[in-house]
């Protein structure tokens, strides 16, 4: 009998030396010898406990050599042996990953569930919580954010009992992410800054800098500019006291950002140049397209379009380093940018088109995933709750199992409702979202093409007044003069034939004027000579008073002849507006030259423009001929009468 149990006892000796020779190579990554043993072991354990613990081991080795279906067999097999002891516990989480990559969303979180049941039974320690941990991390990127709440605040508990500093910073951050993400942004940042808490505490420069960063990033979310920046410059600060910096180039790059949103310009280049400079030492190009399309945009802005060409250029060299749809959307707003800048109008409106289709196309496709997504959650949801009733099935009578039924009605209509109402949503978001965006571009898209499409308008309008005065006017006049010798009162008729020709006169030279405002005017006079000349003929033939202030600024003389015609068409479009339809007697023309700027008001005394005015040919050749000024013209107008304002720079408009 003492034999016996002296040889039994070796026995358990032997095995337990196998097993930690085993583990010790498994450690040490040499998973074919340690699956050798593991073998071995299999082959001498009786007890369930020990199959498991040693199946699990062998779905290890093969996970990690990446043969997912024959690991899930082993921890398959290992649950089998042993499903409520800490194998059977690691064993579902394991497949819980495995499913993952297999996108098998049902079985992942299955898997994920019980392992987590599992783990509810056992007494606190470091590998408990950092499995709650993990859990909380796959269940928030599943959308499952209550599930993910409830296991991260376990991880929690358990990391504080245990005085676990990084586990409590790690999981206060990932808490922090979820509460970020459902839109609690109070408790987000409670969070965040106890993350922060602990990694000083842990003297963790590197991780107090991330930190810092999610601070940054959680404040320029909700546009609150100054906060951003104050963490921002602290996570920059804490990255300088580091031998070897880690992500330096996108906290500058992060700043930059702030700032330029700020209208820091200057501030923004420098910290957009210092991202460039950092990602250049380390030898790395795979983010350098961001600083430099934003540096582009920066010099747009300063009007130094030589400097915004090479940065886009650069910018186009490094664009395929990187695998961002954004980032190469937002070189498409900037090339249009650039181009209208330079006055290319074709090339700015190719850009716009372009800008907008690879929008509308990321729209969608974000729109289908989304989509997708909570369908996969709805059909989940749904399987879970069958999954629900069959285990409920085998355990309960009948009729408990009718009431649960339609408990379960109830739930999976309220499921259905709500998941409707979140599509619905979401839906309505992103339309709204797709909409402002749109039509944002549209309105520039429209203000390019209109500088393409003014003369064909202009040429359709002067063909039907032409036609008119042809078909009409003339055709008037001819009946009248056949007429003149048989009415009673010819003196009246012939009155009437001279209003006409007047009239027609009229229309004639406001159609020269539109095709050439300027005309021959310009080779013998200059532009301000011609406008005064112009307001003096209004005064005497009108019957309209003009006090205009004169001189008028000397810097229109300098302009191109381009920008002279286009501004002298502004103002003769704008009197033959007060001729036809303001009812005035005075007309104040006031200027004033400040900051490179040209600022012209025209104000009339009259009734104000009609309603129908603003869709007329007049307003629209006004406005297209102030924005290639690169200038704009707004309209204050009342019984009391019409102000015009007109503003357009002068240097862009020199010869």
């Amino acid at each position: 009998m003492n034999k016996e149990k002296i040889s039994a006892a070796n026995f358990f000796q032997e095995k337990e030396i196998l097993i930690d020779k085993a583990d010790s190579l498994y450690h040490k990554k040499d998973y074919e010898n340690a699956k050798l043993l593991y073998l071995e072991l299999l082959e001498k354990s009786t007890q369930e406990i020990e199959k498991g613990y040693v199946l699990k081991r062998l779905g290890d080795i093969f996970y990690a050599n990446k043969e997912y279906s024959t690991a899930k067999n082993f921890y398959w097999n290992s649950i089998d042996n042993c499903s409520t002891n800490k194998s059977g516990a690691d064993s579902f989480f394991n497949l819980a990953l495995l499913y993952g990559k297999e996108k098998a969303r049902d079985s992942a979180l299955y898997t994920l569930k019980q392992s987590i049941e599992s783990y509810s039974s056992f007494p606190q320690s470091y590998g408990k919580s950092n499995t709650y941990s993990k859990a909380g991390i796959l269940f928030k990127n599943y959308g499952k954010y209550q599930l993910a709440i409830e296991c991260l605040l376990r991880a929690y508990d358990g990391f504080k009992e245990l005085k676990d500093l990084g586990g409590l910073a790690k999981t206060s951050n990932t808490i922090a992410a979820v509460h970020r993400t459902l839109g609690n942004t109070s408790r987000a940042k409670g969070y965040y800054l106890q993350s922060l808490s602990f990694r000083k505490q842990q003297f963790d420069t590197l991780q107090i800098s991330f930190a810092y960063n999610n601070l940054g990033n959680l404040y320029k979310s909700e546009s609150r500019l100054d906060s951003a920046s104050y963490y921002y410059r602290k996570a920059i600060y804490a990255q300088r006291q580091l031998k070897n910096p880690k992500q330096l180039d996108r906290f500058y790059y992060n700043l930059g950002t702030i700032l330029y949103r700020s209208d820091s310009l200057s501030a923004s280049e420098k910290y957009y140049k210092l991202s460039i400079a950092d990602r250049k030492n380390r030898n790395d190009s795979s983010q350098l397209s961001n600083p430099y399309k934003e540096l582009a945009m920066i010099a747009i802005k300063n009007n130094n379009l030589s400097l915004a060409k090479r940065y886009i250029d650069s910018t186009d060299q490094y664009i395929n380093y990187s695998n961002s749809v954004e980032v190469k959307l937002r070189l498409q707003e900037i090339k249009s940018i650039y181009y209208e800048a330079i006055g290319d109008y074709r090339s700015s409106l190719k850009f716009s088109r372009e800008y907008a289709k690879q929008y509308s196309e990321l729209f969608q496709q974000k729109q289908a995933q989304e989509i997708q997504r909570l369908q996969e959650q709805f059909e989940s949801e749904l399987k879970e709750k069958e999954i629900g009733v069959l285990t409920q099935e085998t355990k309960t009578k009948e009729n408990i199992i009718n009431v649960q039924r339609k408990g379960l009605s109830i739930r999976n209509t309220l499921l259905i409702v709500a998941s409707t109402l979140l599509l619905l949503f979401t839906l309505v978001y992103f339309l709204m979202r797709l909409k402002h965006k749109n039509k944002e571009k549209a309105l520039e898209l429209t203000r390019l093409e209109s500088v393409f499409e003014a003369q064909e308008l202009v040429r359709e309008k002067i063909s039907k007044d032409l036609h008119d005065i042809v078909t009409t006017g003339f055709d008037g006049l001819r009946l009248k003069i056949l007429a003149l010798p048989e009415v009673d009162k010819p003196e009246v008729v012939r009155k009437s034939i001279i209003s006409d020709i007047e009239i027609i006169n009229d229309e004639i030279r406001l159609i020269s004027h539109r095709l050439s405002p300027l005309g021959s005017k310009i080779k013998d006079n200059s532009l301000t000579t011609i406008i005064t000349d112009q307001l003096t003929e209004f005064q005497h033939y009108r019957k309209i008073f003009v006090d205009v202030k004169l001189p008028l600024p000397k810097e229109l003389d300098k302009m191109r002849l381009v920008s002279q015609t286009n501004l002298y068409g502004i103002i003769l479009e704008i009197l033959n507006n007060i001729e036809k339809h303001s009812k005035a007697n005075e007309v104040i023309v006031d200027h004033a030259t400040t900051n490179n700027n040209v600022f012209i008001n025209i104000h009339d005394n009259g009734v104000g423009l009609p309603d129908d005015l603003h869709k007329g040919l007049g307003l629209v050749n006004i406005e297209q001929r102030a924005h290639l000024l690169k200038g704009t013209v707004r309209w204050e107008s009342d019984n009391n009468g019409t102000d015009t304002y007109l503003e357009f720079p002068i240097k862009p408009n020199l010869k």
